[in-house]
């Protein structure tokens, strides 16, 4: 008789049961890593977005603010003077909304670079569980084909001593 190879005792249902098993352990937790990558990307744009809306809101008002006041000062100062108020008015919110941005992406991009790292560390800690059980699998299906042959071994011997005691 002869021992069976690695690759044999791969074929063995045991062995492709753990396998399949363990594809789709790692298919659902890559999908589930997935689904959290765009929760995260939706929530980042509805930050984002909640952001401009609000920057469009404060320029709609405050040149809803000039024009109303501009009336009323028309006669009482310069528009010259008027101008570079306004002027200054949108540059220090455009200046605010700009650093705001930056950091609000610079924040947005270190929750999701920590978060893809947090999943690439789970997947790798998962296949390196995998392949410990794939080893234990191995291990086990190749003891039990070795008691089987051994088994089958002693049933021969014993046959061939059957055989020659009535020779």
């Amino acid at each position: 008789m002869e021992a069976q190879t690695v690759e044999e005792l791969k074929q063995q249902k045991a062995f492709v049961r753990e396998q399949r098993k363990q594809y789709k352990e790692m298919k659902d937790l890559v999908k589930k890593h997935h689904k959290k990558t765009m929760d995260m990307i939706k929530e980042h744009t509805a930050k984002y977005n909640e952001f401009q809306n609000d920057y469009q809101r404060r320029r709609s008002l405050l040149h809803k603010s000039v024009k109303r006041d501009g009336k009323k000062r028309a006669s009482s100062s310069s528009p010259e003077h008027q101008l570079s108020s306004v002027e200054q008015e949108l540059a220090t919110l455009e200046k605010d909304s700009l650093q705001k941005m930056a950091e609000l992406k610079e924040q947005q991009q270190q929750q999701l670079l920590d978060l893809r790292q947090e999943q690439y560390y789970s997947e790798k800690y998962q296949k390196h569980q995998h392949m410990k059980q794939l080893v234990e699998k191995l291990t086990a299906v190749a003891e039990e084909c070795q008691t089987n042959q051994l088994k089958k071994l002693k049933e021969i011997c014993e046959s061939l001593e059957v055989v020659q005691a009535e020779v």
